[in-house]
């Protein structure tokens, strides 16, 4: 059978009813519906299904997505894959500390501009004083010219 709107069938199939849609998408062929792609922060490892399954809160993941996996966590929070489901959970940075999307451990976590520590060894990001300055991901404060 040929499937409407996308929709996938066995190559066996001779009724409408068996046309699904695939994994990544979803919608009711048989009833009509075109098969779209699952929204952003949303996947679908399932064919033949009407909805899509959210990822974990602070993560994100394209549209179309059809695996946890594809959920990451957004910047300035960290966690393991995968994310959906309520198989994972996205964590924070410590304090005065982000990440770039998709970091996994804390170790990815670095101190701000103007802070200085290492938050991947449990060391708390310390605001460089008044003389003295850092980069992103300084673990010591340089001083300022002149002292």
């Amino acid at each position: 059978t040929v499937c409407p709107g996308g929709g996938l069938s066995d190559p066996a199939s001779v009724r409408l009813e068996d046309c699904r849609c695939g994994s990544g998408t979803f919608g009711d062929v048989a009833s009509g519906d075109d098969c779209d792609d699952c929204p952003p922060d949303t996947y679908q490892p399932m064919a033949g299904q009407t909805s899509c399954l959210a990822c974990t809160p602070n993560s994100v993941s394209p549209a179309g997505s059809w695996y946890a996996g594809d959920c990451t966590c957004v910047a300035g929070f960290y966690g393991q894959t995968p994310l959906g489901g309520g198989n994972g959970t996205c964590v924070t940075c410590p304090a005065d500390s982000s990440s770039a999307q998709g970091s996994t451990a804390v170790s990815d976590c670095a101190c701000n501009p103007g802070f200085s520590g290492n938050p991947g060894i449990g060391e708390a990001c310390a605001s460089c004083d008044g003389t003295s300055f850092s980069w992103v991901s300084s673990e010591y404060c340089s001083c300022n010219a002149g002292y």
